[in-house]
């Protein structure tokens, strides 16, 4: 008997769920192959004919079998193969298989002895169901395999044979046939191809459109019949977003369809149903008539993906001066509103920098200040994230210290570890992404270019004027830095006072004595502080508090307002430490 006939009542509807979309697509098969005129090879039809001339009808016991080989017109690559079972009681039951010769697995065609006949099994690549299967003219569900009943096992032995050579040469015509060189021409025949589609009972009515002068820009339309009313969906991306490798045909049942993801599955297809913008979705389902449509869709958009990405990559080829990198991440960063929350974001056009994030919505309006340097981000940690209907450039600092500082409403909040923009789309969010990494890594080579002011007495008269008056929302702390006696003696006063109390705080010390490698600057909650330890932990810190003498110490903080001022603190201590030491 003939196996792997399909289960019925197996089709499966895939239309939107959660947040993968499907677009259903119809291919105008008419205008597939601007190459399908063109005659398959000498050999392949040789090998096709001897494969006709070797299939029989086959008798097993009281049954009977009658199989043919046709060929499909205009498709030299596709063949139907037919079967008749007749039992002993003269009933019969019609199978048809159609395929294309290049899904058949070559090492997966296997003749074998199974009771009183010869079966040559055929299986599709990886399995796939890519057989379209027909009992008494019915469609029904796709097929992984199909049988071919042999006269006996020479007759098994051939047929797997010719099988197995025709099947390269199947692949091969099939990659020559569909022969769209270029961008601009794949463009054109997705935009040609890609029409209205009647899917069972339903007919879409949809459009696929390139933005003119910005061809990488695509926009989907689809007007989706319901139950009760009619939904256009439409879909805005970028070809440049989407990922070849997972561009595949998949068959489900009776249905057609071919999947597409965008980069990493990330969120980065824009969704309006009714006019009304959605959740960004990352997936796209593209239904088709038929499997010959499917597979020419697949070609296409397999190469079309990977000439937008260079496309894009010339389109985003920033110039190398500095000062017009930060001017136009500037200009990018723009304001927006989504729903019923408006947005206006500026930052200064400098390594050290400034962005002030304003956000209004029913209940006000909140300012919020983050202060930072470029250089101290990581290089390769700018991703663009999308949440819902908001996209967001994160971005951290290197080895995640705290290094940004962060008012709210004008009130200082704990220093942060990472700063977000928002992308007024996916586009915008494309430019923004692109053009961090490389201010950053401008920025990292200008703040190495800065040097402390340079000889010992240079070095600590800067030090004397840049240590001064530090405020935090709770407390103000007046320090000074002051040479005692020999140049590398010093008297580090400190006076806390707040709503309650004040106190003051001396510490007398010798630069030698400190440890240059353990001098850092770091942040604690609100604070901004410059460590110094002193060399293998002795206690050679004399400490002073409210003039009374206190035990001493190994370790002193001093304390900054300004980022800057504290990694130049920081530079200017350490060098005048080892100018100490000489």
């Amino acid at each position: 008997m003939i196996t792997n006939l399909p289960p019925k009542g197996m089709a499966t509807n895939v239309c939107k769920t959660g947040l993968i979309v499907c677009l259903l697509f119809a291919i105008n098969f008419i205008s597939l192959n601007p190459l399908s005129a063109q005659a398959a090879s000498e050999e392949f039809l040789s090998l096709k004919n001897k494969i006709v001339s070797n299939i029989h009808s086959v008798t097993a016991g009281e049954d009977v079998f009658d199989q043919t080989l046709s060929s499909v017109p205009d498709a030299p690559y596709q063949v139907n193969f037919s079967i008749t079972h007749t039992d002993k009681k003269g009933k019969s039951i019609a199978y048809k298989y159609s395929l294309n010769l290049q899904d058949i697995d070559r090492n997966l065609v296997r003749w074998s002895a199974k009771k009183d006949l010869i079966e040559v099994t055929l299986k599709t690549s990886r399995r796939q169901n890519l057989i379209q299967h027909y009992e008494d003219g019915e469609q029904q569900n796709f097929e992984s395999q199909f049988t071919i009943l042999a006269t006996d096992a020479d007759n098994g032995k051939e047929i797997q044979k010719l099988f197995r050579d025709i099947i390269p040469l199947a692949v091969k015509g099939m990659e020559a046939q569909l022969n769209i060189p270029d961008f601009d021409s794949q463009a054109k025949w997705l935009t040609e191809n890609i029409t209205n589609a009647t899917v069972e009972e339903d007919t879409y009515q949809q459009s696929w459109l390139h933005e003119e002068g910005d061809p990488l820009k695509v926009t989907f339309t689809a007007v989706v019949p319901g139950k009760k009313e009619t939904l256009e969906e439409l879909l805005a991306f970028n070809l440049a977003d989407l990922n070849e490798q997972s561009v595949e045909m998949v068959v489900k049942g009776k249905k057609v369809f071919v999947d597409i993801e965008t980069q990493r599955k990330r969120r980065m297809i824009g969704l309006k149903e009714n006019g009304t913008l959605e959740d960004y979705v990352s997936s796209i389902q593209i239904y088709t008539n038929e499997i010959a449509s499917a597979r020419a869709l697949v070609q296409v958009l397999k190469k079309i993906i990977p000439d937008a990405k260079k496309q894009m990559k010339t389109k985003l080829a920033f110039a190398d001066d500095p000062q017009k990198l930060l001017s136009l991440l500037a200009e990018q960063l723009q304001g927006g509103k989504i729903e019923d929350e408006s947005y206006e974001q500026k930052i200064e056009p400098t390594c050290g920098t400034t962005l002030t994030l304003t956000e209004t919505n029913s209940k006000g309006t909140d300012e919020y200040v983050y202060q930072f340097n470029f250089a101290d981000l990581n290089l390769s940690d700018t991703e663009v994230v999308v949440k819902g209907k908001e996209i967001f450039i994160e971005n951290s600092i290197h080895r995640n210290n705290k290094l940004i500082k962060h008012l709210e409403n004008g009130v200082l909040q704990n220093y942060e570890n990472n700063i977000d923009f928002r992308g007024l789309d996916i586009e915008n969010a494309r430019q923004i992404s692109l053009l961090i990494p490389l201010i950053v890594d401008f920025c990292k080579t200008e703040l190495a270019t800065w040097s402390p002011p340079g000889e010992l007495t240079a070095n600590l008269e800067w030090l004397e004027k840049n240590i001064g008056t530090v405020t935090t929302p709770s407390e103000q702390v007046d320090q000074s830095f002051k040479i005692t006696e020999s140049g590398c003696k010093i008297e580090l006063t400190q006076i806390e006072s707040n709503d309650k109390k004040t106190v003051e705080e001396i510490f007398e010390f010798n630069l030698t004595d400190i440890n240059p490698r353990e001098v850092q600057f770091n942040t604690s909650r609100k604070n901004l502080i410059i460590e110094l330890e002193t060399q293998y932990g002795d206690k050679t810190i004399k400490a002073y508090r409210d003039g009374k003498t206190e035990n001493y110490t190994n370790e002193i903080t001093i304390l900054s307002n300004e980022l800057e001022t504290a990694r130049q603190l920081t530079s200017v201590i350490k060098q005048t430490i080892e100018q100490c030491n000489k």
